[in-house]
């Protein structure tokens, strides 16, 4: 599976844009785009939705991805604190 971070960064490229177009488009910070792409900070469901409408990405497609990491990093978590 391709993470969400993969994801943001080839929609924006494909676009044609520089991570600071996206933030101005979308009031989000620089450095924060960079974090997601770079798969360094977990995205809340808003930034996800917000990053999704303004690269004309599929939100349902998307957040079904997202889920998926989050219960991956749910079972790893139990894996190491022994749950």
């Amino acid at each position: 599976m391709v993470s969400l971070g993969k994801e943001l960064h080839k929609a924006r490229i494909d676009k044609g844009w520089s991570q600071q177009q996206v933030a101005a488009l979308t009031g989000l910070k620089q450095k924060h785009i960079s974090a997601l792409e770079c798969d360094k900070s977990i995205p809340t469901w808003p930034t996800i939705a917000t990053l999704a409408l303004a690269l004309d990405l599929d939100l349902n497609a998307l957040a079904l991805g997202w889920a998926e990491v989050e219960r991956e990093a749910q079972a790893e978590a139990e894996v190491v604190h022994g749950r």
